[in-house]
């Protein structure tokens, strides 16, 4: 997910906005899972850090999509903005409803 959206940001600050409409694209949000191991958890080198983790189970920040379908609305709100960047308004609206 996250990939997706770094990618899109800078493929439009380069002005290549075609290509980031491509990674834009909802059906890519397939996962949006940290990732975070038993096996990581037990290899950090700060034991806090790792008993608050194992305390509360994987944490993510508050604005990060807790769900597939959360991630993808978050990515036609961004897709509908590259759209607006090319004038193309009603695929932009179609985006947002």
């Amino acid at each position: 997910f996250l990939g997706h959206l770094y990618a899109a940001e800078a493929l439009i600050s380069l002005d290549r906005i075609s290509d980031a409409i491509t990674h834009l694209n909802p059906e890519n949000v397939t996962d949006v899972s940290l990732g975070i191991s038993s096996n990581e958890q037990d290899q950090g080198s700060d034991k806090g850090e790792n008993e608050a983790m194992e305390s509360s189970g994987k944490r993510a920040p508050q604005c990060y999509p807790s769900s597939v379908n959360s991630a993808r609305t978050v990515m036609l709100f961004n897709l509908g903005s590259a759209y607006c960047l090319r004038s193309e308004y009603d695929k932009a609206r179609k985006c947002l409803h």
